[in-house]
Formats: structure tokens, sequence, C-alpha cells
């Protein structure tokens, strides 16, 4: 038999260092072997059995999104087996989060519950989510990193026609439309000599971000990439980059072609382009490796 075609396979893990201790959730959302969705979050302080059903809780709230055929994976077979009422939940904050649990499921046609070994690749993977998400809040990652907060300051807000990701062109390069960069006013010193240049790099804050996506499909591709090697939105620090035409200067206002940003964008940076530095002719996408 043949699953539904609007089946999504969601698989959560929830993990506590201390329990209680510093904690987090994680899950996967997958239609037909291919990971279309994953998310994790930090709690603070918790139990390993409160993160698990909050891992639970925001996979169904993303589920629904999708589809309203799901199957839950977890391995947590306590969690599942109080979930389906099979095991009593005697805790209070615990019943708390099984009503909601509950309460999301009931917005499904289908929906079931199974508990599965941790050795599952896609439980490990989610695994993996939750100790990076701990990791970056506690600054105790085992691979010698500093999680060293960064602060950065907006020097200006982008103007542009674009208000939702269906308006804007998938690079600004294959758009002729106009945007505007506005400059705050305390840094207008900073301009100085820009408008002799023909052509800007726009650093900006992708604020609409999902910033705990790390796997995405291109658009046009059938292929799963990490979000390092291409050029998703959605990346743990969502900084935007883009190769403008300046088209004029007006005191701290900026008229540039080639930008996809939002309007209301945060500016983090300008610099201006080099095409004897930054143009690299022999450079080669992941499309052309691979045809190669």
């Amino acid at each position: 038999m043949q699953p539904p075609r609007n089946l999504l396979k969601v698989y959560t893990d929830g993990a506590a260092r201390g329990n209680p201790g510093p904690a987090a959730w994680a899950f996967l959302l997958v239609k037909d072997g291919r990971i279309i969705a994953q998310r994790s979050g930090y709690l603070g302080k918790a139990t390993n059995n409160v993160a698990e059903y909050h891992a639970v809780i925001h996979a169904l709230t993303e589920a629904h999104k999708h589809t309203d055929t799901v199957e839950i994976y977890s391995d947590s077979e306590l969690v599942v087996r109080q979930i389906t009422g099979r095991y009593r939940t005697g805790k209070e904050h615990l019943a708390a989060l099984r009503r909601d649990v509950l309460r999301l499921a009931g917005g499904f046609s289908s929906i079931t519950f199974s508990a599965i070994p941790r050795e599952d690749p896609h439980i490990q993977a989610a695994d993996r989510l939750c100790n990076e998400t701990i990791d970056r809040h506690t600054g105790k990652g085992g691979s010698g990193r500093r999680n060293t907060a960064v602060t950065c300051t907006p020097i200006g807000v982008i103007r542009s026609p674009y208000t939702g990701q269906k308006a804007a062109p998938r690079q600004g390069r294959l758009s002729d439309a106009l945007s505007e960069i506005i400059v705050f006013d305390e840094y207008a010193p900073a301009l100085r000599g820009i408008e002799r240049r023909s052509h800007l790099i726009v650093l900006y804050w992708l604020d609409q971000a999902d910033r705990s996506l790390l796997i995405a499909v291109p658009p046009g591709q059938d292929e799963e990439f990490g979000v390092f090697s291409i050029r998703s939105p959605s990346r743990p620090n969502p900084i935007g980059f883009a190769v403008v035409d300046l088209i004029r200067r007006d005191g701290t206002r900026l008229t540039v072609r080639g930008l996809d940003a939002f309007d209301g964008t945060p500016v983090l940076d300008i610099k201006t382009y080099s095409a004897e530095f930054d143009c690299i002719p022999e450079a080669k996408s992941n499309k052309e490796k691979r045809a190669g």
C-alpha cells in the first residue's frame, strides 16, 4: 500500500545537560525521503522530558503549514506513551504540555506517534541540532571554538519595492528595479567620495530569515546542500550580500539597482566593488561543477 502523497514524517528530539540543565528542542520534517525543514530552539534550564515535549509541539506547529497527514517519531518512549495515553502523565507541567500536543494533533486528519531507536539517522541529526543549540547559548562547545556573541549596529535602512518573498526576485541582479539605501545621519561622513564609484557591495541583515536552517534545496534543483554552500537567505547568521549599480547619491540617500532585500531591511555595511579583486571569471557554481 502506497503512503499518502501528502504524508510528512516528523522526527523530534529534546536534550538537557544535567536534567534539569541547559536544554533545547529540535525537529526535522521529511517528505519523500527529503528534509524540507528543520528547526531548533533553546529552552534555558529544563528537563529532558520537557525538551522532548517542546520538540513535538514546535514540530506539529510547523507541520500544519505543510500537510494534514503526519507520522511523528521520537526516541523518547516515555513521552510517546504519555501522549498516546498508555502511560499516565503524573506531573502537572508535563500534563499541560501533553494537552498542547493533543490540541495541535486535533488539527490533522491523520496523525500517529511512534518511538524509534536513537540510532535512527534523522533522530541523530535532530540530536546534533539540540547540542549545537545548547553550545551556542552556553558557550561550551566541544570544538574549542569561541561562542562569543557579536553585536552589529545598522548604519542605514533599505527602501525597496519588495514587501515579501513572492515579490522579490531570486537574485537582485535579475531585476532592473531601483531601491534606495538611506544611511543614518551619524554615518554621513563615511559616504565621502562614494559617488565616484559605479558599483557597491552592500551587506544587510535578513531579519525575516530562519536562523535554524542548515540544509536547503536551491531553486530549480532537487539536491540538498548545506546553507554554507548555497545562497539561501536562511542560515545561522543571515547576512545578505549584493553587488549593486550606484545610480546616484542625494546626501545620505543612495539610489541603487540590483538589490533583492525587502523594504525596511537593516543595512550593516557598504563597501566599494573592485573588478580587479572581486571578479573571479573561473569561479564555478554547484551546477557547473556537477556537470563537469
